[in-house]
């Protein structure tokens, strides 16, 4: 039998802690993409922090580029005031699903990202970040605004080049590969900075994550067992 596992990106739907609790994912990062799903995700995250079911549960809060046109006025201030009422109750979060993606063409996009990356600067939390063909937008955002602050910074399903591994490596960056990730990016990132995801949207998709730690185990040459263990390390590292 596997050892518990992490899951370091996944979505919320309603009943997800029995398909939690089947597959024995004791940590997760718990992602949203639009305002709707904010309340929701916090009131999960505080029930798993409340009640004794062994899932430690991080809330994500943030506007998916995918989204944005979604964004009604004043979210800055209730996505602010949501973080702050988490940390009052204990519960570690930090901001995502956020990012950029040049397949999408969303006004506002690059504005909405940068104020979502300022909040995370100034209330020191981890961000999740969604990057596709964005490169040369997002690393000279980073450089600018997030700066020496070292803030984590996890790239979902990373898909990048030796260069931006190298570039990423002066910040605070991990990378989180789904079962659709290039393989080629697994074997080139740091093994200190791999994290597992499902990227799951329902409790199917969720059953692949343990076939997929046999697949990336293998890429990594290590054990399916050390690679669940070091994912659930690192998660409680960057929280």
């Amino acid at each position: 039998m596997m050892s518990p596992l992490a899951d370091a990106h996944v979505h919320f739907w309603e009943g997800m802690d029995a398909s939690l609790r089947a597959l024995r994912i004791e940590r997760l990062a718990l992602q949203s993409v639009v305002e709707q799903d904010w309340e929701p995700i916090c009131r999960f995250s505080q029930l798993a922090q409340n009640i004794e079911q062994n899932i430690v549960t991080t809330p994500f809060l943030g506007i998916h580029p995918w989204y944005v046109a979604q964004a009604v006025p004043g979210w800055e201030t209730r996505l602010v005031s949501l973080l702050e009422n988490l940390r009052v109750n204990g519960v570690a979060c930090g901001i995502g699903e956020i990012g950029l993606d040049k397949t999408k063409s969303v006004p506002m996009a690059s504005v909405v990202f940068e104020a979502q990356l300022q909040i995370a600067v100034e209330m020191r939390l981890p961000v999740a970040i969604h990057c596709v063909k964005s490169w040369n937008q997002i690393l000279p955002t980073l450089r600018r605004i997030v700066g020496r602050s070292h803030i984590p910074i996890i790239f979902h399903k990373f898909n990048g080049s030796k260069e931006i591994v190298r570039e990423l490596s002066r910040c605070n960056a991990w990378f989180s590969f789904a079962s659709t990730a290039s393989r080629k990016s697994l074997s080139i990132a740091p093994p200190s900075r791999v994290l597992i995801e499902s990227d799951a949207q329902n409790a199917s998709q969720l059953e692949q994550l343990t076939q997929w730690y046999h697949e990336a185990a293998e890429i990594l040459r290590t054990t399916p067992e050390n690679l669940a263990a070091q994912t659930v390390l690192f998660l409680e590292q960057i929280f």
